[in-house]
């Protein structure tokens, strides 16, 4: 029979009662393929959501770790406040303190000194010379 492009009449038969039935086609007419390209893209959407979530993943653990050495850093800035009060609770509570107030502030002497006082300009208060306000309570480090 020869070659027309139309189809063959059992397959014409077939078409009249069956829409779907598959169409012959030129010998040179391209081939669809839709699944692989199909495949591809699906392929392709299932590397970018997992390369997005891994540097999503990456960013978010070098913000975690800089939270945490910041952290790590106030902990230990904390922790030597926590010791300077504590000496300074320690030197607020010795007997040199009590009596060193007592002579300087209350006037207090001790059984057989004498007292006396000596004219000077009114002090404006305790000079702030270092931080924490506290720490100018202690003695200077030598």
């Amino acid at each position: 029979m020869p070659e027309t492009g139309l189809p063959s009449p059992p397959l014409a038969a077939s078409l009249a009662t069956d829409p779907l039935a598959e169409v012959a086609r030129p010998a040179n007419a391209p081939r669809r393929r839709l699944t692989p390209l199909l495949l591809f893209f699906l392929a392709l959407a299932v590397v970018g959501y997992f390369v997005f979530t891994a540097v999503d993943g990456v960013v978010n653990n070098n913000g975690l770790e800089m939270q945490i050495t910041t952290l790590e850093d106030e902990i230990a800035e904390l922790g030597w406040q926590a010791d300077q009060l504590s000496a300074l609770v320690g030197y607020l509570d010795s007997d040199e303190y009590i009596e060193r107030i007592a002579r300087e502030a209350l006037g207090f002497v001790r059984v057989g000194e004498e007292s006396f006082a000596v004219e000077a300009p009114p002090r404006t208060g305790l000079p702030i010379t270092r931080t924490p306000w506290w720490a100018n309570l202690l003695p200077m480090p030598r």
